[in-house]
């Protein structure tokens, strides 16, 4: 057709009977104009992409993708949807925002032609629309499994039952996944009769299951959900275990198992000391709901061990991993025990105490021992200077009456090189007699 052009249609329809017998005034004339080249340009079909598929029975899903040679071309401030049923009539209409690209139109009917439609919309008016004519998809309600039912065998497993009307179906397709998790992918599985048995299930936990008939169009309906769960199993071991000193007490807390596999009906605590040989242990039970215990008064000190075990309605988990709580001046915690070696004492606060008080009894003991070693070098040192100032040769030795001795030494220089040392000596060693005697000394 030309652009710009204008155009009379009209449309006689025709049955395998032949042709309507209508007058030519009852066969009225449509007049038709075609836009211009520029105006084919700004054509939403030829701005837009458009794809509209079948997602089930009753849902279909619109999509829409602005061209790039179309940014500068096209001026919107939203979108507008809409759906026509065969006959004309509009099912819907919805305004979306502009950066909208997809909607999706549920609650329809089955096996039923529908008209889907994309507007823009300018200051609250349309410009332009574009649609495309899809089939429902056929929904055959004989062919949907019915009368679902699931039982939990296990911790792992559930079996899954159901009625199907439609007994041409020989594969079904079941799928599953946890219920608190609805946003996750479900896992699906193939069965070939109306009963399968679900495996490598998570213990007690909430399960979802559907069926629907396997064909490879997949456009089959999936069957109502049920829910069920896996039964209890034995829980994991309790976490971070630790004690403190509670007066003369030891309060152990703890936190609940990483894997509780069901619900937590008690928790078993055991103690025992390693002061006697045999090892008997306590223990003290409390709620599933408490995670602290408080241990009896130990009637000795030293090291005692403590393990924590839950239960739930299966039966006991595995202990927690053993701590070590010393008793005395101080409680402390040892790291993980094994089966064949238990750690040393821990250190305690008075200990460490002990240990600086004799570093610096030590250090004292040598600082004082260094200085008696240096005092003594020292006055040895001046003893040796006034033992060498006297002569080594030609000594006389001279008594006075009291028979103190005075150094008469036959060499001059001496006596005169130390006249003030052998005076002071002299002064000291030998004072002076009230009644002299004889003045000559023996000489010996």
């Amino acid at each position: 057709l030309l652009p710009g052009a204008q155009y009379d249609v009209r449309v006689l329809p025709r049955t395998e009977q032949g042709w309507p017998n209508v007058s030519e005034s009852q066969l009225t004339w449509t007049t038709v104009v075609m836009p211009t080249i520029e105006a084919d340009d700004r054509n939403l079909k030829n701005l837009i992409d458009l794809q509209v598929i079948a997602l089930n029975a009753t849902s279909l899903k619109m999509t829409w993708s602005i061209k790039k040679t179309a940014d500068d071309k096209l001026k919107i401030d939203n979108w507008q949807v809409y759906c026509d049923n065969v006959k004309g009539d509009r099912v819907l209409t919805q305004s979306l925002p502009m950066y909208s690209n997809e909607y999706i139109f549920t609650n329809l009917q089955s096996n039923i032609t529908y008209t889907l439609g994309l507007c823009a919309s300018l200051d609250k008016q349309l410009t332009d629309c574009i649609s495309k004519t899809i089939k429902s998809i056929y929904h055959d309600t004989e062919n949907i499994p019915v009368a679902l039912e699931a039982i939990a065998l296990s911790s792992s497993s559930i079996q899954i039952s159901w009625t199907s009307l439609n007994t041409s179906a020989k594969e079904y397709e079941v799928c599953y996944q946890p219920a608190d998790l609805t946003i996750a992918e479900a896992e699906c599985l193939i069965a070939n009769s109306t009963k399968v048995t679900v495996m490598g299930l998570r213990a007690f936990t909430l399960y979802q299951f559907k069926v629907r008939p396997h064909e490879n169009d997949s456009s089959n309906e999936f069957s109502e959900s049920i829910e069920c769960y896996t039964r209890e199993d034995l829980p994991g071991k309790p976490e971070d275990v630790q004690s403190f000193r509670n007066g003369t007490r030891i309060r152990v807390v703890w936190k609940e198992p990483r894997q509780a596999n069901g619900i937590i009906q008690h928790y078993f605590v055991s103690y025992a000391s390693d002061s006697t040989e045999s090892m008997v242990w306590g223990n003290v039970t409390v709620p599933g709901h408490q995670t602290w215990a408080l241990l009896p008064e130990f009637t000795s000190t030293g090291r005692h061990y403590v393990m924590i075990q839950a239960a739930t309605k299966i039966g006991y988990g595995r202990p927690s991993d053993a701590i070590l709580v010393f008793i005395g001046n101080g409680v402390s915690k040892s790291p993980t025990l094994s089966n064949e070696q238990k750690p040393a004492s821990p250190i305690t606060h008075d200990q460490s105490l002990g240990i600086i008080l004799g570093v610096g009894i030590s250090v004292g003991f040598i600082v004082i021992s260094l200085c008696s070693i240096y005092c003594r070098k020292k006055w040895e040192h001046s003893r040796s200077l006034r033992e060498s100032v006297q002569p080594l040769k030609s000594r006389t030795l001279a008594r006075n009456g009291k028979a103190c001795c005075v150094d008469q030494s036959s060499t001059s220089v001496g006596r005169e090189t130390h006249a003030q040392i052998s005076e002071i000596e002299m002064a000291v060693l030998c004072p002076s007699s009230p009644t002299p005697t004889n003045p000559q000394c023996d000489a010996k």
